[in-house]
């Protein structure tokens, strides 16, 4: 099957709207969806890099769409720079590590924290300097596992539901650390020259039915109970966790 082909265009198109509503839904999930589906034709790293910036613009645009909430922005003001900081230990780090193994670990890590949280765990409440190094800490991790692996989303889940983010805020905050490691995914591509003569193209192309499905997602976000939609994020981070465990859970055999 090519890129040209109708029906791998259908598939694509199915994949970015659903991919769309999911991140509408959940406030994640694009790469997650739509990497597979462009992988049945270009490799894995192509289909990243493809999707780039279309990911990048969706989580600009939901970080927009719930703006109201920026005082919320305070939960993050620790983590956030401590994470960009990281990010460049992570990038020289993968330069001598496999990094096969740690996707494995990290979704087997996602299946217990799901686990934990569906048997009602929850985090003990901290102290504000508790807080301010849990955050410090979570940073370091979300920006070095982002510069390693570029994988850090359930990290930065686990972390706003240990402080007690609430849905719409999460939305919100989840939205901004993504926009701000996306921006520093496409700055880094574009400096190596890894974006073709037609990405900007494509890439509006591919934005359309993607910006159509988190149109409608987030519509049906804000109709649904804190706790459903807890278990939505919970359901699809379990989703990623399989995944992980299951491509590359094989580096340990």
């Amino acid at each position: 099957m090519s890129v040209t082909s109708p029906v791998f265009i259908v598939m694509a198109i199915g994949a970015l709207f659903f991919a769309g509503f999911v991140k509408g839904t959940v406030g994640f999930g694009i790469t997650l969806i739509v990497v597979p589906v462009l992988a049945m034709v270009i490799t894995p790293q192509e289909a990243i890099v493809l999707v780039s910036l279309p990911v990048f613009v969706m989580n600009f645009a939901t970080a927009v769409s719930t703006l109201h909430e920026y005082p919320e922005l305070r939960r993050i003001r620790w983590m956030l720079p401590v994470a960009f900081a990281c990010v460049p230990i992570g990038v020289k780090v993968l330069l001598w590590v496999d990094p096969e193994p740690v996707r494995a670990v990290i979704g087997a890590m996602i299946i217990v924290f799901v686990g934990m949280r569906f048997t009602g765990w929850q985090t003990t409440r901290l102290s504000i300097g508790g807080e301010t190094l849990f955050a410090v800490g979570m940073g370091a991790l979300i920006g070095f596992l982002f510069g390693m692996i570029m994988m850090p989303i359930a990290f930065i889940i686990f972390y706003l539901n240990a402080i007690g983010v609430k849905r719409e805020p999460f939305v919100f905050l989840m939205n901004v650390i993504a926009s701000s490691l996306s921006l520093i995914q496409v700055s880094t591509f574009a400096w190596h020259d890894l974006y073709a003569a037609g990405a900007w193209r494509n890439s509006l192309m591919m934005l359309a039915p993607a910006l159509i499905g988190l149109y409608v997602g987030t519509r049906f976000r804000r109709s649904l109970s804190e706790r459903i939609f807890e278990r939505l994020v919970l359901g699809l981070l379990a989703i990623a966790g399989v995944i992980l465990i299951v491509r590359y859970g094989k580096a340990f055999l």
